[in-house]
């Protein structure tokens, strides 16, 4: 359910870029073919789990070339580019080039059947671990995000940068810095982190006397730490846990430190620029007070329940997420 509904997303947010009907036909075609293998899943729940040969039937044939094709056309949406979808190609095709290989690469072979049903039928493939944390833990945490962001959480975090590091020298490039860590704490997510302040926070860079280079710089480097910066962090986080048999909580406390390295690395490197360019704080007007960031402002309170849950009561991505958008 959860791959089908993000496959319909991406082709109903992503069309394909040609004019006209033949465009619309293959998408259409696509979000068909997505729900009819993803509604096998459903249908025939706990084959997945207790398939013991490589043997495929005609329609999970059929299906399990529609769900490689479909996935792989999904991804080069979501990455803007062939170099994902060609990686997975590349492996695919190992398994059967194995017996030309020479040395250690190697191996005996997989025949057709054998890759297919593998890659659909069982967990080593499209319905593996990563999809599993993706359903159950990230989703979560990012419909979280989503929810704090656009009820007001991008505002009160460019805020609370501005009250905190404003009156610094160049303090503009400093507030890039605070607000794509604050922004990445809730988003786990270097693009989306640097699409949410980079917008704001490059052209003003550019404006106060940063050079255009350095300000995207400041920008790439501060939303990119947000991978690393808890309590939400990126997918690789989410199967550490799971590799490792261990709460998120304890992978996400052990990234505070590495984290406050990160950023202090890229402070320092900002107020350093700064100070060489003799480049002044914002005008005391521009800098709200405190009673302006937190009066009235419900989102720390959600921050603070998902820190609490996650932290104090050890409860799951999921759970935490959950009562944290309630």
């Amino acid at each position: 359910l959860h791959l089908g509904f993000a496959l319909l997303v991406v082709f109903l947010t992503d069309p394909l870029k040609t004019k006209g009907v033949p465009g619309r036909i293959l998408d259409w075609a696509l979000m068909l073919a997505a729900i009819a293998f993803n509604l096998k899943m459903v249908i025939a729940k706990g084959e997945i789990s207790h398939i013991e040969s490589f043997h495929l039937t005609s329609t999970n044939f059929i299906l399990a070339i529609l769900a490689i094709l479909v996935v792989l056309e999904a991804s080069r949406r979501c990455t803007k580019g062939l170099a994902l979808p060609m990686v997975v190609v590349v492996f695919l095709a190992y398994a059967f080039v194995g017996p030309f290989m020479p040395g250690f690469l190697g191996h005996s072979g997989a025949s057709l059947e054998r890759v297919l049903s593998t890659s659909y039928l069982t967990i080593q493939g499209i319905y593996g671990v990563a999809l599993d944390i993706s359903a159950v833990d990230i989703f979560s945490l990012v419909a979280f995000g989503a929810f704090l962001f656009n009820f007001g959480g991008g505002e009160f975090i460019m805020d609370l940068a501005k009250f905190l590091v404003g009156g610094m020298v160049g303090g503009l490039a400093k507030i890039a810095v605070i607000a794509s860590f604050l922004f990445g704490t809730i988003s786990g997510s270097g693009p989306a982190n640097a699409a949410a302040t980079g917008t704001f926070t490059i052209p003003l860079m550019k404006k106060m006397g940063y050079r255009p280079e350095f300000a995207a710089a400041v920008e790439s480097a501060a939303s990119v730490g947000g991978q690393i910066a808890p309590p939400i962090m990126g997918a690789a986080s989410f199967i550490m846990a799971e590799a490792l048999n261990v709460p998120y909580s304890r992978v996400m406390l052990a990234a505070v430190i590495p984290a406050i390295l990160y950023y202090g690395a890229v402070f320092l490197a900002v107020d350093s620029e700064a100070r060489k360019l003799g480049l002044r704080p914002l005008p005391k007007a521009e800098i709200p007070s405190a009673r302006q960031v937190f009066y009235g402002r419900f989102q720390f309170i959600s921050i603070g329940v998902l820190l609490y849950l996650l932290v104090f009561k050890e409860y799951g991505p999921a759970a935490s997420g959950f009562w944290s958008i309630v």
